[in-house]
């Protein structure tokens, strides 16, 4: 999902604050979908962000890669030359509670070719950019033309686990990015970078 507004989780389903579009994610993901949804692009918290701050979905934050390699030498990307290569998008909201941090993810969202609004491609940055890797490799973990992948038949709730478990298994201090856990910034948390290498 790529929107987002003002709001906040009532850790109820939004059955105490009246969230409608917070009973339509809960009623789904009951129903067995996950969710990836971008964690916007206001350099704050997303505390204050829906649905990025609903605990039942998988929130992405933005990093910078320009060359794809890990140790942070690739210098700025073309579109975005004052972003340093391996580091958080100084756009991305971010986690700081427990709460928020419980259901974060990372991955790469400057400069990314895409499709454009009105046809053709186009470079764009922003958590929305970030969010399809994570989508894309939920897909992967679900099953490939192979056959089932390792999340096949799991809730949302375990599968978002998974994710960030194996984001969290594959990361080192080399392959990392400033930001991650292992690179701490004091008061913000990005999240483990995506690892879709095994799905």
């Amino acid at each position: 999902m790529s929107l987002g507004g003002a709001g906040a989780n009532d850790n109820n389903c939004g059955n105490t604050n009246s969230d409608a579009l917070h009973r339509a994610i809960c009623r789904s993901t009951n129903a067995g979908l996950t969710y990836a949804v971008a964690a916007m692009n206001n350099a704050t918290n997303f505390a204050s962000t829906v649905p990025a701050v609903y605990p039942e979905v998988l929130t992405v934050t933005a990093m910078v890669d320009s060359d794809g390699a890990p140790g942070g030498t690739g210098g700025g990307p073309s579109c975005y030359p004052s972003a340093p290569d391996d580091a958080y998008a100084n756009f991305s909201n971010y986690a700081v509670a427990s709460t928020e941090i419980n259901h974060t993810i990372a991955a790469p969202g400057g400069c990314i070719y895409s499709t454009a609004r009105g046809g053709g491609y186009t470079t764009m940055s922003g958590t929305s950019q970030a969010t399809p890797h994570v989508s894309g490799a939920v897909a992967l973990c679900l099953g490939n033309g192979s056959g089932p992948g390792p999340c096949a038949g799991l809730p949302p709730a375990p599968i978002i686990q998974k994710m960030r478990g194996d984001a969290q298994t594959h990361a080192t201090d080399a392959n990392g990015f400033l930001g991650d856990p292992r690179h701490v910034l004091s008061g913000k948390y990005f999240g483990y970078l995506l690892s879709a290498g095994g799905y």
